[in-house]
């Protein structure tokens, strides 16, 4: 598989794209700069754009390095996961890449693929390119959404993200009132950074290995002698199955064992809609021969072409920010409110209750004994 790109930056975001051939073992990301990078997942071998690299995602002692999930390895600059972007950063010196406000398209990727390297016992339902986003801090896998890029079709995806930031306040409050993890809150064997992602790949992982005593060559584990085979593969799909019966048991209450994986205190999401249109390659190119005054050959009519391009659907998103909706002063202060509204009361008026019914009261007692002593 051959790839011609054309990147511009976007911000937070990556593409993982396969071709339909099971043979990627001699691939090699394209020359560029910025260059795609071999990742692990349950297709196999797929590649990988704006990743954080291995390590700075992965626990090293912690997992198995007979080989590699993630080639990448370029580290954050500029950005953390609690913090975002650092403010006042131009776009070339941060990393994940960033984006620019445009209506033009942000990334273009133009593929080609060869028909002598289709497989069709290798995959019968159909030919083209599978494209998943995720967040560059997730190891990616494909067990995701996916989008898919047919050959002979130009697909445009129109990208949406949502952003949610948590307030320091929130702090004080359990992860299950909130909802959500802080990074130094949950505690993961095999990865540096918490994701909801990364915490479902760990869950996953131990528990195939709990009922099948291996785990699936992509997911990350410390042992690469407990490597799944092909012959395990019903036994894992089955641990899948149960590991999502077992998740939707606990939400309902019903069940107290669970990954508990929730999300992010700040995150990122995606969304996007693709639209499709007709793109003949080769055409453009006989017109352009014949423009010229040239000849067109053959060399491409055993090839398969297809354009994906990605662009932001809006130049503005909002956020959602969790903050705590009532403290204890504001639980006060409405309080006083209410009282003064329908009682005509003041916290002022409870001191005063408080003198006439102790220290007033004490003083009239008092005066009272004084004055019948001397009546005597």
């Amino acid at each position: 598989m051959s790839a011609v790109l054309t990147i511009s930056l976007i911000e937070q975001w990556q593409l993982a794209w396969l071709d339909d051939t099971p043979d990627l073992q001699g691939a090699e990301p394209p020359d560029h700069d910025y260059s795609f990078e071999i990742v692990l997942t349950e297709e196999g071998l797929c590649y990988t754009y704006n990743t954080l690299s291995q390590d700075e995602i992965l626990k090293k002692a912690s997992v198995q390095t007979e080989y590699e999930y993630l080639t990448s390895t370029q580290h954050s600059c500029g950005w953390t996961m609690e913090e975002g972007y650092e403010g006042g950063r131009l776009f070339n010196e941060t990393y994940p890449l960033r984006g620019a406000k445009t209506g033009k398209y942000n990334l273009m990727i133009a593929m080609q693929s060869f028909l002598t390297d289709h497989d069709e016992m290798c995959n019968p339902y159909g030919s083209g390119f599978k494209i998943f986003l995720h967040h560059p801090a997730d190891l990616p896998h494909s067990s995701a959404y996916s989008y898919a890029a047919l050959p002979g079709q130009l697909s445009s995806l129109a990208l949406t993200f949502h952003s949610t930031t948590t307030s320091h306040n929130l702090r004080k409050y359990h992860p299950e009132v909130r909802q959500c993890y802080f990074q130094n809150e949950r505690f993961l064997r095999y990865f540096h950074i918490y994701t909801q992602n990364n915490c479902m790949l760990e869950c996953r992982a131990n528990y195939t290995f709990h009922r099948c005593q291996c785990v699936p060559f992509y997911l990350p584990y410390k042992n690469s002698d407990s490597i799944c085979t092909a012959s395990d593969l019903f036994c894992i799909t089955e641990a899948i199955k149960h590991l999502g019966e077992r998740e939707m048991r606990a939400s309902l209450g019903l069940e107290s064992e669970a990954c508990r994986c929730l999300p992010a205190c700040n995150s990122v999401t995606y969304e996007a809609e693709i639209l499709k249109t007709e793109y003949n390659i080769k055409n453009s190119l006989k017109n352009y021969a014949r423009l010229h005054n040239e000849s067109f050959g053959n060399e491409y009519d055993n090839d398969e072409f297809s354009v994906f391009e990605v662009y932001y659907k809006q130049e503005r998103f909002p956020s959602i920010r969790r903050s705590e909706l009532f403290g204890v002063t504001d639980v006060v202060a409405n309080c006083g409110g209410l009282l003064g509204l329908f009682l005509g009361f003041s916290f002022l008026s409870i001191v005063e209750i408080v003198y006439f019914t102790t220290l007033r009261l004490f003083c009239q007692i008092r005066r009272r004994r004084q004055l019948a002593k001397e009546k005597k």
